[in-house]
């Protein structure tokens, strides 16, 4: 039995997923993975491909041949009498730019100069939201293109990083901005996890932004993760770019940090489907904690996994963000080294 939304005479109407809307950027070099929900015989068209499958279960997936970067082109879905045409659709790099505040943080808010904003057509973004009781997941503003307006609302690092990778390679750059702030990485990650690594840990050893009034309602072991995660799974990702470890810093999650990192990084490739997909972990700047253990062990557990991890590379901070606040507003340093990592990646 399929369930989805049916009309008046009992047919299921087509449906894609949320990222699939005009103006989208599909990841090159990886499979394209076009799905969404409806039961019937479904049809693909993209760049001279064609792909087909029957849904009898209301969930339906697609995959094509990996592509070279270009656009733009026309994607179209056809579910019996049902067609979507999407317009606008570039092969590029996909960034999903993951974690808490200070990868939100935006670039209205840092020291770069306003009239120096620039427009590009070819870097998008999509923004998904917060979290509410009712999920606003659907009410996204779908992927939206960079102009001089617009880019102060945007992530610093994502507009400077996007910004770089665009103009470098000659291609589009999709941005999927997953971030809360003030979040733990529990919440990012499925329920259970701690107990598989074989973590406990009591309430007093954990962070009180695990616990505070204003951040608990995201706080909650796999909520974000469901929230934001799980709608888009499975689709490609040309690489992660990760900033998150301050509301873990307490000496006893500092000293298992690395084995939840780990983890996210693993969790991730399954969601994705792609076992090398490629992680850029921006270590946590010093802010005022710089003598604190559980700071330190954070820092220290974001550089091992830069080692240990295959495929993950570890950007230092400290040297290029001011360390006197939690939210350090020099950006493009920072942003540089994240570039440098990712084109060294791709090259």
């Amino acid at each position: 039995m399929c369930y989805n939304n049916a009309n008046e005479k009992g047919a299921i109407f087509l449906k894609l997923n949320v990222l699939f809307q005009s103006g989208m950027v599909l990841a090159a070099g990886k499979p394209i993975r076009i799905f969404g929900t409806g039961c019937g015989h479904v049809r693909v068209d993209f760049l001279n491909m064609t792909a087909e499958c029957d849904s009898d279960g209301g969930d339906w997936l697609i995959e094509l041949d990996p592509q070279t970067y270009g656009g733009p082109y026309e994607l179209a879905v056809e579910l019996g009498d049902e067609r979507i045409t999407l317009t606008d659709v570039w092969v590029g790099e996909v960034l999903l730019l993951h974690g808490q505040s200070n990868m939100k943080f935006m670039l209205e808010e840092s020291n770069y100069p306003t009239d120096r904003y620039e427009n590009e057509e070819r870097l998008r973004l999509f923004s998904l939201e917060y979290p509410t009781e009712a999920c606003p997941f659907e009410r996204a503003d779908g992927w939206v293109h960079c102009t001089a307006e617009n880019a102060g609302k945007w992530s610093a690092i994502g507009y400077h990083v996007g910004l770089r990778l665009s103009r470098e390679l000659g291609c589009a750059v999709g941005l999927i901005a997953a971030t809360q702030g003030a979040s733990v990485i529990q919440s990012w990650l499925p329920e259970g996890t701690e107990a598989r690594l074989g973590i406990s840990l009591t309430p007093e050893q954990r962070h009180v932004d695990y616990s505070y009034p204003a951040y608990s309602a995201w706080n909650r072991d796999g909520l974000l993760y469901h929230f934001a995660i799980e709608p888009i799974i499975p689709c490609a990702i040309s690489h992660v770019v990760w900033y998150q470890g301050e509301s873990n810093t307490t000496e006893a999650e500092g000293a298992v940090y690395d084995q939840l990192l780990t983890a996210l990084i693993e969790q991730r490739r399954r969601d994705f489907d792609d076992a090398e997909l490629a992680f850029v972990v921006v270590q946590i700047a010093d802010y005022h904690k710089r003598d604190d253990e559980g700071w330190r062990a954070v820092q220290h557990a974001q550089v091992r996994v830069g080692e240990r991890v295959a495929g993950v590379c570890t950007v230092i901070s400290r040297d290029v963000c001011e360390s006197n606040h939690i939210h350090p507003p020099t950006k493009i340093l920072l942003c540089d080294r994240i570039c440098e990592a990712i084109l060294e990646k791709i090259k």
